[in-house]
């Protein structure tokens, strides 16, 4: 059964320890800029949570070289392939797809294929990696937390996610 990446986001500190890790997996260096799993902060509870690619696929049709498409019920990106223009993530509704700012191709979670650092460093037990199937409880019940924590309004204007600058 395909497995998918989710978070109790009540339970992140904001340390980005998931993004260092990630960084160091992929590129040898700590630096949360360059990692594939991102936290961000909602600005009016000040509540950290992370953020990646959820593998929906949205970014592939929006790629003019062909360079992401599946492999193995992950979507990847084919570094060789990649002219940078960014398509993919204007497309992205998490922004859980960038262009490394570094190599100039664009850069995802692809669960490490299967082993995910992320879930294994993170401190604050956030990370979970669990079957699809599961994966919905998760999502399910972070959406409810935070739409309780704006009074029941996250899309019409007091709902605001801030991205650290780096």
């Amino acid at each position: 059964m395909p497995k998918t990446l989710v978070a109790d986001s009540d339970l992140c500190t904001g340390c980005e320890i998931c993004s260092n890790i990630c960084s160091y997996v992929k590129f040898k260096t700590s630096n949360p800029r360059r990692g594939r799993i991102a936290v961000v902060r909602d600005e009016p509870s000040l509540h950290d949570a992370p953020t990646f690619c959820i593998q929906c696929g949205l970014c592939i049709d929006a790629c003019p070289t062909g360079a992401i498409s599946w492999k193995d019920d992950i979507v990847v990106v084919d570094e060789e392939k990649c002219n940078g223009d960014g398509r993919c993530a204007l497309v992205c509704p998490y922004g859980a797809i960038h262009v490394d700012p570094v190599t100039n191709v664009a850069i995802k979670c692809d669960t490490c294929m299967g082993k995910p650092a992320c879930v294994k460093w993170c401190p604050q037990g956030v990370l979970s990696f669990v079957d699809v199937k599961d994966g919905a409880y998760y999502k399910h019940r972070n959406t409810e937390r935070m739409m309780s924590r704006h009074g029941g309004d996250l899309w019409w204007g007091k709902y605001k996610l801030w991205m650290r600058p780096w």
